[in-house]
């Protein structure tokens, strides 16, 4: 998949975002279709036994929203699924501590969603960041069939 202009996008967010992982799901249930990893961080190609379908951040991006969180650990605090999400998507000892998830749009809809996710740390997102995970979703959205 290396000469894959989607996987090099994905691979391109994760160097400049400086992240530990990027995700594009697609379809309406929102699958892992394409993945970026940085050294030592697990996939979630097999979605880690999480159930999107409970989950809070993916409810707000299919309407179009993109989500940033600085600290996953601060947010959601009376939904334990999304810090089973958390740690599921981690490491032992070393859950995902940030993230920003964006929309792929096409059309008036959303087709499916980049994810720059941190472990190990909060991060205060910038604007360039954000920009970054929006710019390569409208790339995206031109690159689908």
């Amino acid at each position: 998949m290396a000469d894959d202009p989607i996987q090099q996008i994905l691979d391109d967010v994760l160097a400049r975002g400086r992240g530990s992982r990027v995700t594009l799901r697609l379809t309406s249930a929102l699958e892992v279709r394409y993945e970026s990893l940085a050294t030592g961080v697990p996939s979630i190609f097999s979605g880690a036994g999480i159930d999107l379908g409970d989950q809070p951040v993916p409810k707000r991006v299919v309407t179009g929203e993109q989500v940033v969180q600085d600290d996953c650990a601060g947010v959601y605090l009376e939904l334990p699924q999304f810090h089973t999400m958390l740690a599921a998507y981690g490491t032992p000892g070393n859950p995902m501590t940030a993230q920003i998830v964006t929309p792929v749009q096409r059309d008036g809809g959303v087709i499916g969603a980049l994810s720059l996710h941190v472990l190990g740390g909060t991060r205060a997102w910038s604007a360039e960041e954000q920009a970054l995970c929006a710019d390569a979703c409208a790339t995206i959205a031109t690159l689908l069939p």
